[in-house]
Formats: structure tokens, sequence, C-alpha cells
């Protein structure tokens, strides 16, 4: 458990004001191992996306309300 909240703990922020702004957010957004984290809706949201070959998949969770999605197209 102690692992799997570090790899979701930010290790550096993001200082983008666009990305900030395009996510509707004043936080900066950090980046984990692997994992981009901002503020959603005044909640922690946890994701991350990939595409290869004409697929797409996207991840996200909201960790601290127990909320996690899983998309493929």
């Amino acid at each position: 458990e102690a692992m799997s909240r570090e790899a979701i703990r930010p290790q550096h922020t993001m200082d983008d004001p666009y990305l900030s702004a395009m996510l509707g957010t004043p936080d900066f957004p950090g980046y984990a191992f692997g994992w981009f984290s901002a503020a959603f809706r005044g909640r922690r949201h946890i994701g991350h996306g990939g595409n290869i070959d004409g697929m797409a998949t996207m991840v996200g969770f909201l960790p601290d309300d127990g909320i996690g999605v899983v998309r493929c197209v």
C-alpha cells in the first residue's frame, strides 16, 4: 500500500500555465512514476493515456474517492 501511494505521489510539478488552464485548475499538474496528477473539480485525479496503431487507452482514478475508469478505443 505504501508503494502504491508513492507511485502516484507527484515527484515534480509541471509548471505549465497552458496545461493548467486547459485542465481548468489553478493547481499546477504534477508527474509521478508514469502517472499524471492534477486537480479535477476540486479532487485529486491520477491518470495516464496512450496511443499506438489506431488504438487508444485512458486510465484515470480519483484515489481519495475510490473511483477509477479505464477506456479503450
